[in-house]
């Protein structure tokens, strides 16, 4: 391998070693200003805790420092997805927002930043997102986003909502409305559907806990959304 960069790479050997030096460097960087920022983080009650203000006063690499220190806090080990990690390094000072990959909770609140782990038992079969203001999570390896009342799936949106409601996976007995204002079991449509029962998302709108929409289009599958929250014709 060698003697081919050297072939047909002028200069491999000195660019590595640069890149080396750069890294070292980048290193020293956050070794002095975003490690003693991790001394700040509060962990009880299964839940990470930093101050919101001295967070909205922070450079963007020392937002993203803190934020993989308090999902590391709370035991996470994955890969936390980037896009929604950007969403809380630009977020405005001040504005709450939450958000959720897998059974691990972000929010920024009033006075904290926190990370949580989920110790619901749905999580064993299923999931369940609420939704109570502008957020964005990822449900069966797709990034959801909800702002100004829409909901959306992979940067399309798929219909208006109020919150607070359930992005969910299936439960026993949940039905929805057809066409004829007929109720239909969702199971059966999701069998007709030939798909597993706990791949398609559920909306439910509280308090009625009504089941309002049938996420499909993100999975190859028709939508089944209530008209009233329909953004297109599906």
């Amino acid at each position: 391998m060698i003697p081919i960069l050297n072939n047909e790479i002028e200069g491999w050997k000195k660019a590595v070693l640069s890149g080396a030096e750069k890294s070292a460097w980048t290193e020293d960087f956050v070794q002095k200003n975003c490690a003693p920022l991790e001394e700040k983080i509060v962990f009880e009650k299964n839940e990470a805790r930093f101050p919101r203000a001295e967070f909205d006063s922070l450079f963007y690499s020392q937002k993203l420092f803190v934020l993989h220190a308090l999902l590391k806090k709370c035991e996470f080990s994955g890969r936390f997805p980037h896009k929604i990690l950007k969403n809380f390094v630009l977020l405005p000072n001040e504005k709450n927002f939450s958000s959720q990959y897998d059974d691990f909770f972000l929010t920024a609140e009033k006075d904290f930043v926190c990370a949580k782990k989920n110790q619901d038992e749905i999580f064993e079969s299923g999931f369940s997102v609420l939704v109570k203001n502008d957020c964005n999570f990822c449900v069966c390896d797709i990034f959801f986003e909800y702002a100004n009342e829409f909901l959306s799936a992979n940067g399309k949106k798929l219909l208006r909502v109020s919150s607070p409601f359930v992005v969910r996976s299936l439960q026993n007995c949940d039905k929805i409305e057809s066409s004829d204002g007929k109720l239909r079991s969702v199971s059966k449509i999701l069998c007709a559907w030939k798909t597993e029962k706990n791949s398609i998302p559920l909306v439910e709108i509280l308090p009625s806990q009504k089941i309002v929409a049938i996420l499909g289009s993100p999975f190859g599958f028709k939508n089944w959304i209530l008209k009233e929250f329909c953004v297109s014709d599906d």
